[in-house]
């Protein structure tokens, strides 16, 4: 179990069982996670339907210990929420790479509280997944997609659902 832990996630899909098992991590309903996790992570796709995923209702149902990272995307944590209960003491603390607004302007809520001298949040620029190794993968995925479009290849990891135009065929 990694770092001794239970690992509780919420989504809308359930994997398999046994890959519950694989990975050593148990489903539970959004409003248990919350009520019982003593840290929260986010990681689903910014949709209409994850627009402040976790707002001032959701947050109202966590620990006073509990701390709430977000490094997927800005809008699915409603950072007025947020900083409001951190800043008075609701929730532990907070750690977010990502905004509402990129880059966060003055008077983002949590930007306000950081800036007042709030040490139970820990704010980077968008920044969490920006590593060597990272910068090295991004560009060989980018090699490997210029050489599978010259052999007429279908694409990898296009996310946009665009997929390049085969060559010409030369006559």
């Amino acid at each position: 179990i990694p770092f001794e832990l239970t690992t509780l996630y919420y989504d809308i899909v359930r994997p398999d069982p046994i890959e519950e098992q694989t990975y050593q991590v148990r489903y539970a309903p959004l409003p248990e996670l919350l009520a019982t996790v003593d840290i929260l992570t986010v990681h689903v796709p910014l949709e209409p339907a994850t627009y402040h995923l976790i707002g001032d209702a959701e947050l109202a149902l966590m620990k006073p210990s509990a701390i709430v990272i977000n490094t997927a995307r800005g809008p699915l944590v409603d950072p007025a929420a947020l900083a409001a209960r951190v800043a008075d003491g609701r929730l532990a603390g907070a750690a977010v790479d990502v905004f509402e607004r990129e880059p966060a302007p003055p008077d983002d809520p949590l930007v306000r509280l950081a800036t007042s001298g709030c040490d139970r949040l820990v704010l980077t620029t968008h920044l969490a997944g920006v590593t060597h190794e990272a910068g090295q993968r991004s560009i060989q995925r980018a090699f490997d997609n210029i050489a599978r479009l010259a052999r007429g290849e279908p694409l990898q990891a296009v996310v946009n659902g665009v997929m390049a135009p085969r060559p010409a065929l030369a006559p």
